[in-house]
């Protein structure tokens, strides 16, 4: 006797909307209770009896939940299982527009710099298609197969498309080290998505909360489109841009109405009050290597004027080849923090401060620091 994976079996009360076929589809593919096929043709023997042979054959597992996309078997996600017991095991996309609002978001996936051939979407809407054109007169059963998997694997794309889009398709600190940090609030997609399970327009709204809201991300995406469709220049790099949009996605979502902005690669600041720029200045930032200034994102709580200069021990290490504790240079011309340092603490003993070397902003090019960043501007930026 062939045992079949079938979700919640005690949940199932072999009702005859229980052994709707694309239903008992579903809980082949996510089940983990076993009951037998003679069981389920018992149960509903008018509705399951002609389509054994395909759910015999398509459903057994062999390790992870997987579905069907024609020819290719698709893992899924670990939290597309939870997700469809806890609605009963029912179908998510039965309605149409709300199917056609996710495959079209995933369609153009690229213009988010994720790669849209992974989420399968070409396959998705030719099976799409094909049960929309399925005359209902006719008993196809193993139509209905072929739906459950359907919809478990557009449930599958989408949230793996969700998570990337938010930001958890990399870690920058596995990436880069101390040099970055992941500032990201975590999401619960599978909770947010249930939710926006309303109607079309809802799902729609959700979807666009999912990428980076800040205009810098908008502007990096709006450029690759361009890049995409051959209508952006030569000179700019698509690799580049999708590189800079995921760093876009680490951030946290809100900067702040008044947040600073110091763009590394650019040696630039900007200050933005209400979504304008209201004050910007070149700067020098860290060399490359052991001493390039870190990515990361904090509170600035405090601009200390004439500060003195405590010699970081790293410094004085390359410096002097030792370290003298409590090493610390008076206010005045010669302080290297120069007539204000401006401080948000961090575990990494990075500021933004005067200096009393002005020749750095001079130049071109301007990673001359020891991370720190020198305002070219202190009074202006201070005020």
């Amino acid at each position: 006797m062939l045992a079949l994976l079938v979700a919640g079996a005690a949940l199932f009360a072999f009702s005859r909307d229980v052994a709707d076929p694309a239903r008992v589809g579903l809980a082949l593919r996510v089940g983990a209770d076993s009951l037998t096929v003679d069981s389920l043709r018992r149960a509903a023997p008018d509705d399951l009896g002609a389509v054994d042979a395909a759910l015999v054959a398509a459903a057994r597992l062999e390790g992870e939940p997987a579905v069907w996309l024609g020819q290719e078997r698709v893992p899924l996600h670990p939290d597309v299982v939870p997700f469809y017991r806890a609605r009963d095991l029912r179908l998510v996309w039965t309605d149409p527009a709300s199917r056609d609002t996710v495959l079209h978001a995933l369609r153009l996936a690229d213009h988010d710099a994720l790669d849209a051939s992974a989420f399968r979407t070409g396959a998705m809407t030719a099976i799409a298609r094909a049960i929309d054109a399925r005359d209902p007169r006719q008993d196809l059963p193993t139509a209905d197969t072929v739906r459950a998997d359907l919809d478990l694997a557009l449930t599958d794309a989408l949230l793996r498309y969700a998570e990337q889009l938010a930001g958890s398709r990399t870690d920058p600190v596995a990436l880069y080290g101390a040099m970055a940090q992941d500032a990201r609030s975590p999401r619960d997609v599978p909770a947010e998505l249930g939710r926006a399970l309303v109607h079309a327009d809802t799902l729609g709204a959700w979807l666009g909360t999912l990428a980076p809201p800040h205009d810098g991300y908008r502007g990096l995406r709006a450029a690759l489109v361009r890049q995409l469709d051959g209508t952006g220049p030569d000179t700019l790099s698509a690799a580049l841009l999708r590189l800079n949009m995921e760093r876009w996605r680490w951030l946290p979502r809100e900067l702040g109405t008044r947040h600073v902005m110091v763009n590394v690669p650019s040696y630039h600041l900007w200050v933005r009050d209400g979504g304008r720029d209201v004050f910007d200045m070149p700067v020098v930032v860290g060399q490359p290597g052991r001493w390039q200034t870190p990515a990361f994102t904090d509170t600035m709580e405090t601009i200390v004027f004439s500060p003195e200069w405590i010699m970081p021990a790293s410094i004085q290490r390359e410096s002097y080849g030792y370290v003298r504790p409590g090493h610390t240079q008076a206010p005045g011309p010669r302080n290297p923090m120069g007539r204000a340092k401006f401080l948000f603490p961090n575990d990494q003993a990075i500021y933004i401060h005067d200096t009393n070397s002005r020749w750095g902003f001079s130049r071109a090019y301007r990673a001359l620091s020891h991370g720190c960043v020198r305002a070219s501007a202190p009074e202006e930026f201070a005020a």
